[in-house]
């Protein structure tokens, strides 16, 4: 490595990604590297607080990330929402190919562009493991998500799975390819004018709506889970995936997604699909652990339950309105 300038820095230029939580400060220690100078021993580093002085070699640590890659689903020309898509296959079935086609394109795509940075050769890559919705599993797999999208809403298949890339549609790459297991009128709450022009966010009815549904179908689900297992307030919840990161916990309390309880047993995760999906990757061990895991969570069927409508319903309207969180008070 040339020297000059910030380690992390040359390592983003390359193409070689850490976390780096602490926005470089040094403090959360994500970004530790082994460093060698030329003649002299090896040394524990963090890349962001490190300053290359002569040309240096660096030892990578199999949990950092080397690459990342974002790129926009091309599914979404079927429609910006999986159902649209599954409406999208009962239409046609030969539907289902495509959608298919598209998203192992462009993730074949992608894998080239990551290889290609790291100086790497798309036929080098051995195995992939892919994470997502259980409609997007099956579209990937070219499994017909239809069950998915009408009552009792279950997907074709829960388990697992593995294939080669070939029979997916992957070309060049010979690799195993793992799926995990699944188990009206508008209110303007901001407007700023800028060089003549109103800038403004608003928020509409239907967005409205939409979250009283989220919400309602959500803290639903804990409270029935939380009945099933006598229980009054669950330990811990764990909020993961990117729209969660921005939510804050006074917020989802506010709203009624969740019931009162501690603040800090409300973690915020990120995204642990993605994290998953590496640790599955890395270390067959991890694979093994979610099938196992995966065969010990036991499903409480909320369409089957008679009185899973009553309570839903009962939930669109937001805390102060409603009272506490007892499910009793709703049958």
């Amino acid at each position: 490595m040339e020297p000059g300038g910030n380690l992390l820095t040359h390592l983003v230029e390359s193409s070689i990604f850490f976390r780096s939580d602490c926005g470089g400060r040094g403090v959360c220690g994500k970004c530790r590297v082994e460093a060698r100078a030329k003649q002299k021993q090896s040394k524990t580093q963090l890349a962001c607080t490190f300053t290359v002085l002569e040309d240096v070699s660096i030892e990578i640590p199999p949990t950092s990330l080397l690459s990342s890659l974002a790129l926009k689903n091309p599914q979404a020309l079927y429609g910006d929402d999986v159902m649209s898509r599954i409406s999208a296959v009962g239409e046609k079935t030969r539907n289902l190919e495509h959608l298919q086609k598209l998203v192992v394109k462009t993730i074949e795509w992608g894998c080239e562009k990551l290889a290609s940075s790291n100086r790497i050769a798309p036929t080098t890559l051995e195995k992939m493991v892919v994470v997502g919705n259980p409609a997007m599993i099956h579209l990937f797999l070219g499994v017909n998500p239809a069950s998915i999208g009408v009552a009792p809403y279950q997907p074709a298949f829960f388990e697992a799975r593995c294939a080669d890339g070939s029979s997916l549609g992957f070309t060049g790459m010979r690799l195993k390819v793992h799926t995990l297991p699944q188990n009206g009128r508008k209110y303007v709450i901001y407007k700023k004018s800028t060089s003549g022009e109103a800038d403004e966010v608003a928020i509409s009815q239907k967005d409205i709506r939409s979250i009283q549904f989220g919400k309602a179908a959500l803290v639903t689900g804990i409270e029935f889970l939380l009945q099933k297992e006598n229980k009054q307030l669950p330990k811990k919840i764990i909020v993961a995936g990117a729209f969660g990161s921005y939510l804050e916990k006074t917020d989802m309390i506010t709203l009624g997604m969740f019931p009162e309880m501690p603040l800090q047993e409300i973690l915020h995760s990120g995204n642990l699909a993605g994290a998953g999906a590496v640790m599955a990757l890395c270390d067959n061990r991890y694979l093994e652990q979610a099938k196992n895991l995966a065969a010990q969570i036991q499903i409480v069927d909320l369409a089957l339950d008679i009185e899973f409508q009553k309570v839903f319903v009962n939930r669109l309207r937001f805390p102060e309105s409603q009272g506490c969180f007892k499910v009793e008070d709703a049958l």
